[in-house]
């Protein structure tokens, strides 16, 4: 039985690991397409504040669509769907199909950076729940043998094991459903 337990205890960090890095693949890959979806809507959002501009403006270093592009790609922006909510505020009287058109890129902005914050959390706690799992079952391996097993503890330590396994393989579930939407 001890025999049987140490193979368990050094299989399940081969085995989270591969599958985490895994699910590493699948979420680069989820957030590149997020990262692409965020640019074609702000490229949509420039050509629309392009040809609707006022001189008048708060935003002065976004006078026109290319000096937004042009400070969204040098990365100045961070949370892009916020800047752009804030000029749809400010420009309520110039245009209005142009700030409804406008409106409607900032919600589905702010979609995708909602999608690409449940995934960067739900990969945070997969590596949180997975990594401890790891690290707990090569822990136990040294001291597998000193452990008096007259009040079962080894099996109690196996059914936690267990329970944190599956509780990542949900995880993994998780992150592999939703980065394939």
């Amino acid at each position: 039985m001890e025999n049987a337990l140490l193979y368990f205890y050094s299989t399940i960090p081969q085995v989270l690991a591969a599958i985490i890095a895994l699910v590493f693949i699948f979420v680069l890959f989820k957030l590149q397409s997020f990262e692409k979806a965020i640019d074609a809507l702000c490229h949509d959002f420039a050509a629309i504040l392009g040809n609707n501009v006022t001189a008048v403006t708060n935003w002065q270093r976004i006078q026109s669509g290319g000096k937004f592009m042009t400070n969204y790609k040098a990365k100045y922006f961070t949370g892009i769907a916020k800047i752009m909510r804030a000029i749809c505020t400010e420009r309520k009287s110039d245009n209005e199909h142009a700030v409804v058109n406008l409106g409607k890129i900032a919600t589905k902005t702010e979609s995708v950076e909602r999608q690409r914050r449940k995934i960067i959390n739900q990969t945070k706690y997969l590596c949180i729940i997975g990594f401890t799992t790891i690290i707990g079952s090569l822990i136990i391996i040294p001291f597998a043998n000193n452990i008096d097993d007259k009040d079962g503890l080894m099996i109690i330590f196996f059914v936690v094991f267990i329970v944190l396994t599956t509780t990542t393989l949900i995880w993994v579930y998780r992150i592999i459903s939703s980065s394939l939407k």
